[in-house]
This record gives structure tokens, sequence and C-alpha cells, in this order.
């Protein structure tokens, strides 16, 4: 019986260019936890939603596209997230990346290289994270919102 091995990190992404495929609410919470960052982002959707694009507007290096994800949007890229509603391009995107040798997080589709983003909190001058061993990321968000309303 193998068991999954995960270890918690935190990445420097300074530099890096970060893809995010899919503009909607995933797009949304992601980009706005990093916003403050300000990260180098390329967006690719065939929608891209006002608050996503709000997000984006925010960003010194920030590359949206209106339009279908294609291979080449991969080049450049550190780092890639998949939200799209379509289980067909999420595959692909997936497949893609481990070919390369991308790190993804990509919806419905978990394998080599893949990693998940824990919910994140910053109080104290520390950045603590809270991920869920049962892949249910609304227990590490309410795990999250009540460390953030304890004790100051």
């Amino acid at each position: 019986m193998s068991s999954k091995v995960a270890i918690p990190v935190s990445l420097d992404l300074t530099g890096l260019r970060i893809l995010f495929v899919g503009a909607g609410a995933g797009t949304r919470t992601k980009l706005a936890a990093l916003v403050d960052q300000d990260p180098m982002v390329r967006i690719v959707a065939p929608e891209i939603s006002s608050q996503v694009q709000a997000l984006a507007d925010k960003l010194t290096d920030a590359q949206v596209h209106k339009r279908a994800f294609v291979e080449s949007d991969l080049a450049g890229v550190s780092l890639v997230y998949g939200m799209t509603n379509d289980p067909a391009v999420n595959a692909r995107l997936s497949e893609l990346c481990r070919a390369r040798g991308l790190w993804s997080n990509i919806a419905q589709n978990r394998g080599g290289l893949s990693f998940s983003s824990p919910a994140v909190a910053k109080k104290y001058g520390i950045i603590a994270t809270f991920s869920s061993e049962t892949g249910q990321p609304g227990a590490a968000v309410k795990a999250r919102d009540d460390y953030l309303k304890g004790p100051r």
C-alpha cells in the first residue's frame, strides 16, 4: 500500500510567471491572495470576470488573454493553476504540465508535479497555512477563518 507523501513548502516566485487558465471564482480567490505581492501572471480564459480583471489591473506585470488556452501559453511560466469548468481542457493542461515538468494545481487532475494551495492567514507577522488531509478545502478555510477570529 502506498500513501501520499506531502510536505508544506513556501515558494519564492519573485521574477517567475504564474499561469492561470480560467478566470472565474477559483482564479479570483488565488489571485486575491497574491495581489499584495505583485506577482507576474498570465491569465487565459474565454471569459474574464470583472473581479479577476480588477485584480489583474492592480499588478505591474499581468498578461490577460480573453481566449481559449493554447499550448504556447505555457512558455515562460513556472507555476500553473488550471481552473476551468471544462474537464477536457483541465486534463490536457495537466498532461502538458507533467510533460514539461511544470508544477501545477489543476481542477480534478492530480498527479506527478501537482500541488495544493493551502488557505493562508497572516497574523502577528506570521504566515500560517491550513490544509485538509481529506481533500476538503472548505475545512481548511474554516480552520483559517477560526484562527483569524481568535485572540489578538
